[in-house]
Parts: structure tokens; sequence; C-alpha cells
């Protein structure tokens, strides 16, 4: 091959075959403004940001740490296609790699899903580029967001790479880096996260009389801000979480950053399981990067139910993680 990676499609996983359809609206959203007479990564790219824009990542699945061996969490990772619509939209990477490798099949785009690990992602081949999509993961970029957050935030997609063959290896490149010649419908000017950040901090103290507190050593007015801007949003449960958690990094020093824990609990309300962030910041910095699990709440708490930021005494954060621990011993009692 003159470019790209040249490994058959086939040796990366396997062909997805169903009969199931998601719903005619889901179907029409995510074909929206397709590419007609175009290269079949512009039409690749269209359907894979369009289907990010649909999709918001299933929370009782973090929250119970993707442990499928529960009853529940099986039929979350076993959701079929035919259960996705505008309403029930919420998926895994399972499902989100289904629902690709479908909509690329239906455009006559050859793809596998991986079959090599827990975590699926797609793998598809146009214009002479293998590519591998994959819009669940967190990025290891400055900005730890997955592309389904990403595309709610109008930021720029990293999930989708083609590999290229190197002297040292395998390189992944974003499909907006290859030179290729894009429709222009998926030929977007995206802001990175830091200069979109700066731009609404700026349109926030035009609109109101939020002062410059947040520059000075404050934690509270640190998080003041951070509200605001998340009410700017319209974001599920977990992309607020990973919104909030890159403010976080860019508002606070180095030095304060390793002051900060976060700690994920579970609450219930009806029959559905939610996940509630717990944000700590304590004098004490913490032992060693890997130290994200203090539990004493000495310091300050913010706690995010996915809406807005609140703060909470270490007696009322306890109680949450009460509540935690007894749906975990409930789980356990209803799994013996």
């Amino acid at each position: 091959m003159p470019y790209g990676y040249d490994k058959p499609i086939t040796s990366f996983g396997r062909e997805f075959i169903t009969t199931a359809n998601p719903s005619k609206n889901f179907i029409k959203r995510v074909e929206r403004n397709l590419p007609v007479n175009s290269n079949d990564s512009s039409i690749a790219l269209k359907l894979y940001n369009n289907l990010n824009s649909c999709l918001v990542y299933n929370e009782e699945f973090v929250a119970f740490n993707q442990d499928i061996s529960i009853d529940f969490m099986s039929k979350i990772y076993n959701k079929q296609l035919n259960e996705f619509n505008m309403q029930d939209n919420d998926a895994i990477c399972k499902s989100w790699a289904e629902l690709f490798s479908y909509f690329l099949t239906r455009h006559n785009i050859e793809n596998v899903i991986n079959d090599m690990s827990f975590h699926r992602y797609v793998i598809f081949k146009a214009d002479g580029y293998v590519y591998k999509a994959d819009a669940t993961e967190l990025k290891e970029s400055y900005t730890k967001m997955d592309d389904l957050t990403r595309a709610k935030l109008q930021l720029k997609p990293e999930g989708l790479t083609a590999l290229i063959q190197t002297a040292n290896g395998v390189e992944y490149v974003n499909i907006y880096d290859l030179g290729l010649p894009l429709d222009e419908s998926v030929e977007l000017t995206f802001d990175n996260f830091q200069n979109k950040t700066n731009m609404l901090i700026n349109k926030l103290k035009e609109e109101t009389n939020f002062g410059k507190k947040y520059y000075e050593d404050d934690i509270e007015e640190k998080f003041n801000l951070i509200n605001e801007l998340l009410q700017k949003e319209t974001l599920d449960s977990l992309a607020g979480i990973q919104y909030i958690n890159n403010l976080i990094r860019m508002f606070f020093s180095t030095d304060e950053l390793k002051h900060f824990t976060y700690n994920y609990y579970k609450e219930k309300e009806g029959n559905r399981y939610g996940i509630v962030e717990v944000i700590n910041y304590n004098e004490n910095a913490k032992a060693k990067e890997t130290d994200f699990d203090y539990e004493n709440f000495e310091g300050i708490n913010f706690i995010y139910r996915g809406k807005g930021l609140e703060e909470y005494s270490k007696r009322k954060t306890r109680k949450i993680k009460e509540v935690s621990d007894k749906i975990d011993e409930e789980i356990i009692e209803r799994n013996r």
C-alpha cells in the first residue's frame, strides 16, 4: 500500500452482523447532513460525529465498575440496537461500537469490531487508510475526555485516527491531520479546550458581576466559577464530571492539584442507580499521584450529581458514602 497500515482488516476483529435496527428517528439523526458523492473518510467522520452527539455513556455501568456479573449490568452490556432511540440513548463501549459498525455497514464501509479485550472499538478501512474509531475511551491528552463528551462541547474529536506504519511501529494520526480532501460538512473549525474555556470566562464576566477572585488563592471562588461555567453547558452526568475535572486542571496550580482526590459513589432513585462524584480538597497533599481514595473528607468537599456542584460538610459527605456502601451490600446479597 502507498500509505496507511498494510494489514488485513479481519486481523483486527470480527464483522458485526445484526438484523436489529435503531429507531427510525435515531437513524435519521445519525445520518443527518451526510455528505453526498464524497469519499468514505468524510462519510465515516460525519457518522462518527453525529452518533457521538446522540449518545450518553451509561452512568450505572461506571457506578458498578463495569461488573457484568450483576444481572442488570449484564443487560446493559448486551443492550440491542433495536433498544436505541433518541430518548433511550445511553450506551457503553460495546453498544457504541455496534452502533458505529451498523452505520458504516449501511454505507458499505468495510469494518470490524475488535475482540481481543473487554473494551470495544471499531476498525474500518477507507480511502487507503485503516482507521481506529473509539469514542468511549478517555484520551491521554491534556483534556481527558471521551468523544461523547467532546461532541457535546463542540471540541475536536480525538478518537478517530488512522493507523500509520512507521520505522518505530504504528502511529495514530487524527483524521483531521491526514491532509485528506474532506467534505466541507466535516471540515469544521474547533476550539481547543483552553481557548473555549477562556472565551466562556470572558463572556461570563461581561454578562455578570463575577469578580476576579478566582485568580487568587481562593478554593471556593474557583469552584464558584467552575459551577457558573457548568451551567452554560447541557451535559449528562459523566460528561459533566469530565468537564469539571478538566476545569479543575485549568484553574488550579500544579501544587494545588496535589491536594485533590476524587471518589465515585452510588445513589438510587426508583429502580435506577446513579453516580455521584465527591471532589475533596485537603490541605494535606496526596502521598502519591495514584492516591484517589482519601475518605476522611477533611477540608472542602464538593458533590456533583449531574446538575451543579454543592459544597458539603464532612458529615453530609460521609452519609453519601454510607448510602453507596449500603447499595453495594444489597447488590452482593441479591446476587448470592
